[in-house]
């Protein structure tokens, strides 16, 4: 059976964009609306994918992401620096940064499904486009 990977996203098209991209890097995605729906879950998923987004704080994931999302890796999509320091503020494991987006979820995605190792022995990841930082 896949790894599950929720995508917490309001906008229908962009979690239909993300579930696609989910689903090539051969992942069961769940799209939630909210982080609170997290909790809903049967089983906490692989991964988490939230878009940090500080120009719209209607959209931002909240500051009990990381509790939410437990011991699941959390994959952030930031556009601009402020999105990047809330990110990281948030504790997401995985940043990645406008250039090739897309791309660089599948590989991030396809590096979790490989790795998958408890939250308390991975370090923090931060990619650029698709290259790691």
């Amino acid at each position: 059976m896949p790894p599950t990977v929720a995508i917490v996203e309001r906008h229908r098209e962009l979690a239909g964009t993300l579930r696609k991209v989910v689903l090539f890097a051969r992942c069961e995605p769940v799209v939630l609306s909210s982080c609170d729906e997290l909790s809903t879950l049967p089983e906490p998923p692989a991964a988490v994918v939230v878009r940090v987004t500080t120009t719209m704080p209607a959209d931002l994931p909240g500051n009990r992401l990381r509790e939410y999302a437990g011991r699941s890796w959390v994959l952030a999509l930031t556009t601009t620096q402020a999105d990047l320091v809330e990110a990281r503020r948030l504790r997401c494991d995985i940043v990645l940064q406008p250039a090739q987006q897309e791309q660089a979820l599948y590989e991030a995605l396809r590096h979790v499904v490989e790795e998958r190792p408890p939250a308390a022995d991975r370090k923090s990841t931060r990619l650029n486009s698709s290259h790691r930082t």
